[in-house]
């Protein structure tokens, strides 16, 4: 039974040992194998969806949904492995970032062509769709939450214009506006 992102990825590889100080390594190597079968198949599958924008944002969901319901889909390597290695610095952390940020970047190409507002909210939300939909799948094994994530962004997609609204600059950096009777020192 593997028990944790090394185990799998050692058990990819064909390991039969248990990880060494040189785990790492191996597991960064496996990362960047699996990063560049998962370029190949995110493009391919998308850009066989359609030549409209729109469309192949939409397609991404419906690449993960496939993804999630084949055979021998156990979850994302680079989560797992980015929660096993927490520390940013660590380069089996650092790979699975860097997984994730082409992932960010492929959005935000794909969200600069659709006609509209600035492509950088409406990226990064979809973004967050994208990755949640990898998440609550490997969670709940199954492949219902590409759907789900499939029809938030379409109606993201269809939003007049995304706007995002400034932060009074005296509120802190954690801070959000609230409206009403729940303002930070009113509340009863």
């Amino acid at each position: 039974m593997v028990h944790c992102a090394g185990e799998f990825l050692l058990a990819t590889m064909g390991a039969s040992h248990a990880p060494s100080p040189h785990a790492g390594d191996l597991i960064v190597v496996t990362l960047k194998r699996e990063d560049t079968m998962f370029r190949q198949w995110l493009v391919s599958a998308v850009e066989a969806q359609s030549t409209h924008s729109e469309e192949r944002i939409l397609g991404l969901f419906h690449a993960l949904h496939d993804r999630f319901a084949s055979d021998g889909y156990y979850g994302c390597a680079f989560i797992r492995a980015s929660v096993e290695y927490p520390t940013p610095g660590h380069p089996v952390h650092r790979a699975a970032r860097e997984h994730k940020e082409m992932i960010r970047s492929y959005v935000r190409g794909l969200a600069a062509e659709v006609e509209g507002a600035d492509p950088m909210t409406p990226s990064e939300q979809l973004y967050l769709l994208f990755e949640g939909a990898i998440t609550a799948s490997q969670l709940h094994g199954e492949p219902w939450p590409a759907e789900y994530a499939r029809q938030a962004a379409e109606k993201l997609l269809a939003a007049p214009s995304l706007e995002l609204r400034p932060t009074p600059k005296k509120a802190g950096p954690r801070e959000t506006q609230l409206k009403g009777s729940a303002r930070r020192g009113n509340r009863k």
